[in-house]
C-alpha cells in the first residue's frame, strides 16, 4: 500500500511539473527535456554505480591482498625465528647427550673442539636460512660456523691458541679446515649484544637488532644460556640476517607499485621490499621517519599522526593517505612471538594499481553513455518534431483562421492515419463550418444593423420631442412658480359682520372688506355698481337709460 502512495504522490508531482512547464515552455521542449533528464539521470546513475562499485571493488581487493600478504609475511617470519629458537634447543641437547660442555674452568675440551667445529658446519649445510650458528663459553672460547656473503661456509675459533682472535677458516665439503681465511683480533664473546642479552633474560630470547659484523646487513641472533649446577656456562646462538627477508619481500609482489616493510616499535626498520639500505652512516639504524622512500616517509606520519606512541598500537589497522593526488592504502599489523620480539608489519598499496583497469571499464561506461546520450537526445528531437510539426501547423492555422484568414489552412497534413491526420481533417471540416456559420451570421448581422439603425432613429426623434416637452413644461412650470411666489394667501377662519361686512383683523378692531383684502394680499380694488345694485340704488338712472 506505501508502494502504490508512494507512486502516487511521485505521479501527480510529475503531471503538476509538466503543467508549470507546459505553461512557460514550448511543447518541444517539453517533450524532449523529460526525455533528456530521464537519460542523462539514468547515465549519471550508472556511472556513479559504477565508479562506486569500482571503489569498493578496490577496498574489497586491496583489504583482501593485505590479508593474504600479511599472512604471507607471518608465516615466513615464523618459519626464519622458528628455526633459530629450536637449533638453540637442539643444540643443548646435543651437547649434553655427547657431554660436550665446558668443565668447571668453563673450557671446551681440546679433543671436543673438531666435533663442536664439525657439529656447527653440518647444522648450517642444513639450515640453510641460518646465517650463523655458535656458541660462547663464559670463559670467553667461541666457536661456530658462518655464511659469507657468497654463502661459503667457514667456521670460527677463539680460545687461547688464537690469542683472543677470531679466526675464520674455509672448509671443504667433507667440514675440514681449507685456510685461514680472516682473522678479528680481540673477539670476546662475552661483550657482545646477544651474549649479555641471554645473561639478563636468563631464557631464551632474541637478541637486539644489529649490523652483521661481516657486513652482510642487519642480523638477529636467537640465544639461549645453559647453566650447570646454577652456574652460567655459556650461550648457544643462531642468527639470521635479514637479507633473505628482505629478498622474500621484493619477492612478494604486494602489487604493481605497492611496497612491504617491517618495523619495530621505536620505528627502525627491520626489513624492506624497497633497494634502500638499511643500515646508515657509521653503522646506524634507519628510522622509517628518515627514510628517502617516499611511501615509506609518508605512511610513518600518517602513521605516527594516528598513532603518535607506536608501542601502544594494538590489533590490525588500516590507514589511508594521498600523494600527489593518488591514494594509497596503509596496512599495519602487530607481529610477536613468545620470545620476546615485538614487531609491526606493513603493507602499502596503491589504489592506481587497482583502479587501472577499473577506470578504463568507467571510462568505457561513461562514453558509451555519452554516445547513448548522444543518440537518444537526436531520437528524441526527431520523434519530437514529427509530434510537433503537425502541432505547430495546426497552431498557425488557427492563429490565422482567428486573424479571419479562412482559407490559410494548406499546411496541414490531412493525410497522416494517425491521430494527428485526424486531427487536421476535423480542423478543416470545423473551418469550413465556421465559415458558413460567419457568412449567415454576417448577412443577420446587416439586417440587424438595418433595423437598430431606424430604430435609433425614430428614438432620437422621440427623444428630441421629448426634450421639447420637457422644455416647454419646465419653462411652464417655472412661470407657476414665480406666480405662485408672488401671490398672497389668506387661510383659516376670518371674522366678518353680518350686516356691514367688516373684517375684525388681528388687533381686535373691524376693517372695511376691501382695505383687510388688499392688507393681506396682493389684490387691489377698483369700484364699480353691479347692474342690481343699479336697480336697487340708482333706479332713476337704469330708466333714463333705458328710455333713452
Amino acid at each position: 500500500m506505501g508502494i502504490i502512495m508512494n507512486f502516487k504522490s511521485i505521479r501527480n508531482t510529475f503531471y503538476q511539473y509538466n503543467s508549470q512547464l507546459l505553461g512557460i515552455s514550448k511543447l518541444r521542449t517539453v517533450l524532449i527535456f523529460p526525455f533528456v533528464a530521464l537519460i542523462i539521470a539514468c547515465v549519471s546513475l550508472v556511472g556513479y554505480l559504477s565508479y562506486q562499485s569500482g571503489q569498493s571493488s578496490v577496498y574489497y581487493l586491496a583489504d583482501k591482498l593485505a590479508e593474504s600478504m600479511e599472512e604471507r609475511i607471518d608465516n615466513t617470519l615464523n618459519n626464519y625465528i622458528a628455526t633459530p629458537q629450536a637449533l638453540n634447543l637442539q643444540h643443548e641437547n646435543q651437547f649434553v647427550e655427547n657431554n660436550l660442555f665446558p668443565d668447571e674452568t668453563a673450557n671446551i675440551a681440546s679433543q671436543n673442539v673438531l666435533k663442536i667445529e664439525h657439529y656447527f658446519w653440518r647444522q648450517l649445510k642444513e639450515y640453510p636460512e641460518i646465517s650463523f650458528s655458535y656458541i660462547g663459553t663464559s670463559s670467553g672460547e667461541f666457536y661456530g660456523s658462518r655464511k659469507t656473503d657468497s654463502d661459503q661456509l667457514q667456521i670460527v675459533r677463539t680460545n687461547a691458541s688464537t690469542q683472543g682472535r677470531a679466526d675464520y677458516y674455509d672448509v671443504g665439503s667433507d667440514g675440514q679446515t681449507i685456510k685461514l681465511a680472516e682473522q678479528k683480533p680481540n673477539y670476546d664473546a662475552r661483550t657482545r649484544p646477544w651474549y649479555q642479552t641471554a645473561v639478563k633474560a636468563k631464557k631464551a630470547a632474541w637478541s637486539p637488532i644489529y649490523v652483521d659484523f661481516s657486513g652482510r646487513g642487519l642480523s638477529i641472533t636467537a640465544v639461549r644460556p645453559f647453566y650447570q649446577k646454577e652456574n652460567l656456562k655459556g650461550v648457544f646462538g643462531s642468527s639470521f640476517v635479514f637479507r633473505d627477508v628482505n629478498r622474500f619481500l621484493k619477492e612478494l609482489k604486494v602489487s604493481k607499485t605497492g611496497m612491504a616493510f617491517i618495523i619495530e616499535r621505536s620505528g627502525d626498520l627491520v626489513a624492506s621490499s624497497t633497494d634502500e639500505p638499511l643500515i646508515g652512516a657509521n653503522a646506524t639504524r634507519l628510522n622509517f621517519r628518515q627514510s628517502k622512500t617516499s611511501l615509506i616517509k609518508l605512511s610513518s606520519e600518517e602513521l605516527l599522526k594516528q598513532t603518535p606512541d607506536l608501542s601502544t598500537l594494538k590489533g590490525k589497522q588500516k590507514h589511508t593517505f594521498t600523494v600527489a593526488g593518488n591514494r594509497y592504502l596503509l596496512y599495519v599489523s602487530p607481529y610477536a612471538d613468545k620470545f620476546g620480539l615485538d614487531w609491526l608489519t606493513a603493507i602499502i598499496i596503491p589504489e592506481a594499481d587497482f583502479m587501472s583497469q577499473i577506470d578504463t571499464n568507467r571510462n568505457s561506461t561513461i562514453l558509451l553513455c555519452i554516445v547513448t546520450l548522444i543518440v537518444s537526445i537526436v531520437l528524441g528531437m526527431l520523434a519530437a518534431n514529427w509530434v510537433t510539426t503537425p502541432i505547430t501547423n495546426l497552431n498557425m492555422a488557427a492563429k490565422l483562421l482567428a486573424e479571419g484568414s479562412w482559407d490559410e489552412y494548406q499546411t496541414i497534413d490531412i493525410n497522416r492515419k494517425d491521430e494527428m491526420g485526424q486531427l487536421g481533417r476535423s480542423f478543416i471540416g470545423m473551418a469550413q463550418h465556421l465559415k458558413e456559420i460567419f457568412a449567415t451570421l454576417e448577412q443577420r448581422v446587416k439586417v440587424r444593423t438595418f433595423d437598430l439603425d431606424e430604430a435609433n432613429l425614430a428614438l432620437n426623434r422621440a427623444l428630441t420631442e421629448q426634450k421639447l416637452l420637457t422644455e416647454t413644461v419646465t419653462l411652464q412650470k417655472e412661470e407657476i412658480e414665480a406666480t405662485v411666489s408672488r401671490m398672497k394667501h389668506l387661510e383659516g377662519i376670518i371674522s366678518i359682520c353680518m350686516h356691514c361686512k367688516k373684517i375684525r383683523n388681528e388687533h381686535e378692531s373691524w376693517d372695511q372688506l376691501e382695505m383687510y383684502i388688499s392688507q393681506h394680499t396682493d389684490a387691489m380694488f377698483s369700484h364699480g355698481v353691479c347692474p342690481e345694485c343699479v336697480k336697487e340704488h340708482y333706479p332713476g338712472i337704469i330708466r333714463d337709460k333705458t328710455t333713452s
